[in-house]
């Protein structure tokens, strides 16, 4: 059975600089972090972590607009600090508000299976953007931060308690 556990205050601290450097669209969301005490397997692959919308009908439980968990056994026992950053930076990707306020998940911005690019190459213009990115990448390994203006309301970025989240649970149960 997966067990939920508070995310430590690395993971908050590193969401909410990453939030303030890359993310402008999310200082006024609230974002909850937890650890998933093991990570998940879909197909072959690993899964690392996942960003959700908090569900309207969740919201009396869960003053969240997104959830993300991150596998904490991963986290802590293979992730260099770089790649713990870019993996929070790579969930918050997923989370954006929309034009009205209100929170919506964003895919990938590619899709594709290697082996279509090594038989094809970089045949669609998705990957054509994606090679140039990380043509860009390789010659400068630090990109400038973007500069912003200040919010009046910021949300909150904070790690989701284990019970708040198993009383959200069993009340949408009943």
């Amino acid at each position: 059975m997966t067990e939920w556990i508070e995310a430590t205050l690395d993971v908050v601290s590193t969401a909410t600089k990453l939030i303030r450097d890359y993310h402008p669209d999310l200082d006024e969301a609230n974002v909850g972090f937890l650890f998933r005490d093991k990570a998940q397997k879909s197909g072959d692959r690993v899964v690392l972590g996942k960003a959700s919308k908090v569900q309207d009908r969740l919201k009396p439980f869960l003053d969240y607009d997104f959830i993300i968990w991150i596998a904490q056994d991963v986290w802590e026992g293979e992730l260099s600090m770089a790649q713990r950053e870019a993996l929070v930076d790579h969930e918050l990707c997923h989370c954006t508000m929309d034009d009205n306020g209100k929170p919506k998940l964003k895919h990938h911005d590619i899709e594709e299976f290697n082996e279509v690019v090594e038989r094809h190459g970089i045949w669609k213009d998705d990957l054509k953007t994606f090679a140039g990115i990380i043509e860009e990448a390789l010659k400068q390994p630090s990109l400038p931060l973007a500069l912003r203006g200040v919010k009046k309301d910021p949300g909150r970025v904070e790690a989701v308690k284990s019970e708040v989240l198993e009383q959200a649970v069993q009340a949408t149960n009943e």
